[in-house]
Order: C-alpha cells, then structure tokens, then sequence
C-alpha cells in the first residue's frame, strides 16, 4: 500500500477568506471555517467539509493539497 503524502492535512481545521469562487462560504450555512479530508471522492483527490453543518462545501485537486501540504510545511518549520 502506498503512503499518503496528504496524510498530515487529514482533518486539519482551515479559514475559507475567499467568498466566492471555489473556496466559497458553505453554500447551506454560510460558515466560512472547514475541514479538510484526504479521502477521495470520485476523480477528486480530497474535498473541504463545513465544521459548522457538516456538508461538503468543495472538492479538493492534487494541486490544491499540494499547496496546502507546502503551506503547512512551512508552519511545522516556523513553529518547529
């Protein structure tokens, strides 16, 4: 079995600040804060769900997590 390189963003709490576009506020609460699932759904690598209602806001791409992999990165070498 491979491993997972996301596995480190698997239910990591994240700020949506964009309000539109693919990173939008959930569309059935308006909560703007998500948690992030490694787990695929159907071509999508992971997806965003709202911590608030529980519903899936987005669909997450390999890019998508990659960058959130280096961003997340680079906290663990700040803080480290």
């Amino acid at each position: 079995m491979a491993q997972d390189i996301y596995a480190p963003l698997e239910g990591k709490h994240v700020t949506i600040d964009k309000l539109t576009g693919a990173f939008r506020a959930c569309m059935s609460c308006g909560g703007t804060a998500a948690t992030v699932s490694t787990a695929p759904v159907g071509m999508h690598q992971g997806h965003l769900t709202c911590t608030a209602c529980g519903r899936l806001t987005s669909y997450l791409s390999r890019d998508h997590l990659a960058a959130m992999l280096a961003a997340h990165d680079a906290d663990e070498r700040r803080a480290g």
